[in-house]
């Protein structure tokens, strides 16, 4: 009797023993698949060494001169060739950080001949994505050519020609289709402008305050 006891308390004892060591190896078992669970949580949100970069977003990507990102009013409009215009200034011009310029000629003065025999007149308002950098800047697409051109070839106004304009006109940087260079320096922008019968006018901008 008393062997029997004693081999049904070591009994008891190993079940004792083998229920406790289970208990471990359940927790050790539940410690490891929280840690897996939370290296899967990280998944996306680190990047391993090594690994390719997205691609900038098109904001990220535009080529614009940091100088240009503003509002600039034309402060002074210089006729090159000889042909002694005056007025042309008033107009605005905006450039965003993603590449956009957007000229505005609600408020721009009429260029007229020293003689006062005939005017360029300029109206409405134009944008297009554009690349500028290092004084160099060109049109990469027009995104609304809205402005028209109207020019006077006499007093009598005898000839006159009226047309909308596919490009950013006059005071567009650049003005036509091609390139163009710029100066940009503090609240002073300066470049050259050509467009309809004015061939070759340099144009300065002063920025506007905010």
């Amino acid at each position: 009797m008393l062997e029997t006891l004693r081999t049904t308390a070591e009994k008891i004892a190993f079940t004792r023993d083998t229920v406790q060591e289970t208990k471990r190896q359940m927790e050790r078992t539940k410690q490891v698949i929280a840690d897996m669970l939370n290296k899967l949580g990280d998944c996306g949100k680190k990047k391993p060494e090594g690994a390719p970069t997205a691609s900038p977003s098109p904001t990220e990507s535009a080529k614009i001169d940091p100088c240009l990102i503003g509002t600039w009013t034309a402060s002074s409009v210089k006729d090159n060739t000889g042909m002694h215009y005056a007025g042309g200034t008033g107009f605005k011009v905006t450039f965003t950080s993603d590449g956009r310029e957007t000229v505005d000629y609600s408020g721009m003065q009429r260029l007229t001949w020293a003689n006062g025999d005939g005017r360029l007149i300029y109206t409405g308002r134009a944008t297009a994505v554009i690349e500028a950098k290092d004084g160099s800047a060109k049109i990469d697409r027009i995104e609304n050519a809205g402005v028209t051109f109207t020019g006077v070839f006499s007093v009598a106004d005898a000839a006159k020609k009226t047309k909308s304009l596919p490009d950013l006109g006059i005071g567009g940087l650049p003005s036509g289709k091609g390139t163009g260079s710029y100066t940009c320096s503090g609240d002073t922008l300066v470049y050259k402008a050509s467009h309809a019968f004015a061939s070759d006018l340099t144009v300065t901008l002063t920025r506007a305050k905010q």
